[in-house]
């Protein structure tokens, strides 16, 4: 069987997609180095001087990339200092030292009141986990949300199923009633993993747009599988933005592909 038909083109630049204006709210979920991407694109944000307020509606570990740092109990005090381009905003410290994050009301309060920021939240965990399978009452979604972010790492691809995905032998699978812990997990997995019953494209709010971003580019040795993928998720669901991302490096990488029309797939031929 040869490649399929290209189906797609890479953005110019490749976060164009993302909402610059405040009041917009865009939720990530899943595994594979999502604070990470918070903070690479908080990055992108404060080079173009758009503030953002930053949270979990979870818990993370102490972060040393905000400008600042706020209790949500001392919101009160007012707006950010000028300056602080990247705030964080947390319901306080767990006795671990995580920082506990804020209830979906919370957010919504936090976006009423920093009416000029975009808000970023982080909207499960996954141990680590560069996949995962979520439980009933995930993830805690904000009441409003501008795009919802589902992270998956490519370093799941080719490795036992026991250590790579969150809550394996826990939560059932959208692979089949039994699956052994030494099973590999395969692009035909990682795609029902996206779109299965359980899957994280079912766990979305309706009417809220999806991407799909996928991180660990560095650790997949299968550019073909990859190619395939990417195709297969364009064609056959409602993603219509793939971001690939290298995040493991002081410099972050970064490629996003869109699906295209027909019309546009015949003239990139021509």
């Amino acid at each position: 069987m040869g490649s399929p038909a290209m189906n797609f083109q890479f953005l110019q630049p490749w976060h164009a997609f993302l909402p610059r204006e405040g009041g917009h709210v865009i939720s990530l979920f899943g595994g594979g180095g999502k604070t990470s991407l918070l903070a690479a694109w908080s990055q992108v944000y404060r080079t173009e001087h758009v503030s953002v307020a930053v949270t979990t509606t979870t818990r993370t570990e102490p972060l040393a990339w905000p400008d600042a740092v706020r209790n949500w109990s001392d919101l009160q005090s007012g707006a950010p200092e000028p300056g602080e381009e990247v705030v964080f905003v947390r319901q306080g410290v767990h006795s671990d030292g995580k920082w506990r994050g804020l209830s979906p009301t919370q957010v919504d309060n936090l976006n009423r009141l920093w009416t000029d920021r975009l808000l970023l939240v982080e909207a499960d965990g996954s141990s680590g986990r560069p996949v995962k399978l979520h439980r009933k009452n995930e993830p805690v979604w904000p009441i409003h949300n501008s795009l919802a972010v589902a992270v998956m790492g490519l370093a799941a691809i080719g490795k036992p199923l026991n250590e790579v995905l969150h809550r394996h032998g826990t939560l059932a699978t959208p692979f089949g009633p039994a699956v052994a812990d030494e099973t590999i997990l395969s692009w035909d997995h990682l795609f029902q993993l996206l779109t299965g019953e359980s899957g994280y494209l079912a766990r979305i709010p309706a009417d809220v747009p999806p991407v799909l971003v996928l991180t660990q580019l560095k650790e997949l040795e299968d550019s073909l599988g990859l190619f395939e993928f990417l195709h297969r998720v364009i064609s056959e669901t409602d993603v219509p933005i793939v971001v690939l991302c290298e995040l493991g490096t002081d410099q972050p990488r970064f490629r996003t592909a869109y699906r295209t029309s027909a019309e546009e797939q015949n003239r990139a031929r021509s």
